[in-house]
């Protein structure tokens, strides 16, 4: 067997970790992406909001009935609960009907959903025309900026062109393997950049209960919204790399007993 020229196993370990790289920032761009996507983002979103201005939690019941009957004097068939946002409004039928949580994220998602499409200084520019009162908003919602459509597409875009690269610097790679490390090089670089995000969705999606560490902290649906997103992306990729090997193993045992049979019966 004639060996390969030196600067074939050069290009394969360069574009090897060219490949890792590009990989590793595709799939993190994959399910930032995925997390900033219209519905996903605001149940995220509306969540959080809600969850700051229940400081009981969503599911706290204290005061609603009184103000479920308190609504029923009023005219029309809708109601503004909070003062700040008039334009924010709920039926009476949803206020007498749903629990609490869907109540309350009903109501912000009125919220958060303007800040989704428009960005934190157009949300402002729709509740209110007082220029203070826009820069105030656009200030406490800042962080709401993540959660944005323009956000969302930005990302994408980052992902496609990271994806891209990943696979051609992938090709490449294989093109300059040998043999059986056709299958080897892909799959190890799979595995290898599987394993941090696989073990942050796995901690996301079961926070500690005590609610002490960071993780802990975040709604128990928001965490598992992120967490399962991680490890499902992020499994596939260790499931495929272990595949590969597998099959690079397998394929060379074959292969190497083929050739023993072979070399055995020539002898005979």
């Amino acid at each position: 067997m004639q060996s390969r020229p030196y600067w074939h196993v050069d290009i394969k370990w360069v574009c090897g970790i060219l490949s890792f790289l590009a990989l590793g920032v595709a799939l993190l761009m994959f399910n930032l992406s995925t997390l900033t996507a219209k519905e996903r983002a605001l149940n995220i979103s509306t969540t959080l909001v809600a969850g700051l201005f229940s400081k009981e939690g969503l599911d706290d019941e204290k005061g609603l009935e009184e103000f479920r009957q308190k609504i029923q004097n009023l005219p029309g068939d809708t109601v503004s609960p909070i003062p700040q946002f008039p334009q924010v409004k709920i039926s009476k039928q949803d206020v007498v009907t749903l629990s609490a949580r869907e109540l309350r994220l009903k109501l912000f998602r009125q919220i958060t959903e303007p800040i989704y499409d428009y960005g934190p200084a157009g949300a402002a520019a729709k509740f209110t025309t007082d220029v203070n009162e826009q820069k105030e908003f656009t200030k406490n919602a800042s962080l709401l900026g993540v959660f944005t459509k323009k956000t969302h597409q930005t990302l994408h875009r980052i992902f496609v062109i990271t994806a891209v690269a990943a696979v051609l610097f992938l090709v490449t790679t294989i093109y300059f393997s040998a043999g059986w490390g056709r299958l080897v090089s892909p799959g190890t670089i799979l595995l290898v950049v599987s394993p941090v995000g696989a073990i942050a969705g796995l901690l996301l999606s079961h926070p500690p209960k005590d609610g002490d560490a960071p993780l802990g902290a975040l709604p128990p649906n928001v965490a598992n919204e992120i967490g399962s997103s991680l490890s499902h992306s992020y499994m596939i990729a260790a499931v495929l790399g272990i595949l590969l090997l597998l099959a690079a193993l397998i394929g060379k045992l074959v292969q190497k007993f083929v050739r023993k049979d072979t070399t055995t019966h020539y002898k005979a």
